[in-house]
């Protein structure tokens, strides 16, 4: 539980300094894309635990995480 509010603060903060430089759209809010990149990944890794042959989730996992932070990030 205090490791995954580390996380998030982290990335809170890694996406608040994000919003401030223009990288990340305006309307992005920092403690909701924290919560939703943080989420993904422990998703990713708890359905390939329970069926690993589902996906490779080397080859699957950074596709899928690119994609929701190219989803943020501002043309």
């Amino acid at each position: 539980r205090k490791e995954i509010r580390r996380i998030m603060s982290t990335l809170e903060k890694d996406f608040t300094h994000l919003k401030n430089k223009g990288v990340v759209h305006e309307d992005v809010h920092p403690e909701d894309a924290s919560l939703g990149l943080l989420a993904l990944i422990m998703g990713l890794v708890e359905v390939w635990l329970t069926d690993s042959t589902l996906f490779d989730l080397m080859d699957r996992a950074p596709r899928i995480v690119w994609d929701y932070l190219e989803k943020l990030r501002k043309s």
